[in-house]
């Protein structure tokens, strides 16, 4: 492993830490929660900056092997935002739209600048099909699922993940959203087994996808290893 990568790695490990230090007391305030959400309970976000930190010190490392530290850093620092909605979503079964809009926004702005610093804007053009057609093929899913399993939250959050796995190719998209369903069938299997879930037992997805862009985003990993 490189200089590069472990110092894109260690830098992502620091900063994504102290961004979750500072992230999860706001989220423990439920300033995210409508009026009608002030009686569910209430799950502890403790987890937030530690996953923050795994994540970006992940994420940024890998993406460093595979773009250089620009990308590297800008990856490292996208996956905040996704470790916050990820959050949010597992509270309140909602990805709410001041997070996501804004978090894909940052998203283009960052593969922007990648794409600019590289010179690669083929790789611009992919990650933009990539979005439109994760978010279309989301938004089939919503209207087919009729909002069962699916939500609009999901639909708004799918192009994000699209851009930032589909600036590294179409295969990376497409593993990428192929790694969310099987990480959400197998909660929801260990559900059925286990706590005797059933088809109308409530799941957020959002955490799923999220988990299967940062699972292949950190991929690249393995192979820095060696």
């Amino acid at each position: 492993m490189s200089l590069e990568i472990a110092g894109v790695g260690v830098v992502g490990l620091i900063g994504g830490l102290v961004a979750g230090l500072l992230l999860a007391p706001r989220l423990a305030t439920l300033g995210h929660r409508y009026e009608d959400e002030a009686e569910v309970r209430t799950m502890s976000f403790r987890w937030v900056p530690a996953a923050a930190a795994v994540a970006a010190g992940l994420v940024g490392a890998a993406q460093t092997h595979v773009g250089g530290v620009v990308q590297g850093v800008v990856y490292a620092a996208l996956t905040v935002p996704l470790i916050v909605l990820a959050a949010i979503d597992l509270d309140v079964h909602r990805l709410p739209d001041r997070w996501t809009g804004p978090t894909f926004v940052a998203a283009l702005a960052g593969v922007l600048v990648v794409s600019i610093v590289r010179a690669q804007w083929h790789s611009l053009l992919v990650a933009l099909c990539c979005a439109a057609g994760v978010a279309a093929f989301y938004l089939l899913i919503a209207l087919v699922a009729g909002g069962q399993g699916f939500g609009l939250g999901d639909v708004k959050l799918s192009p994000t993940l699209g851009l930032m796995l589909g600036f590294n190719g179409v295969a990376q998209a497409v593993l990428g959203v192929f790694a969310g369903f099987v990480s959400g069938a197998v909660l929801g299997l260990i559900l059925i087994v286990f706590a005797g879930a059933g088809r109308k037992t409530a799941i957020s997805f959002g955490p799923h996808m999220i988990l299967g862009a940062l699972l292949v985003l950190a991929l690249p990993l393995v192979g820095a290893l060696h």
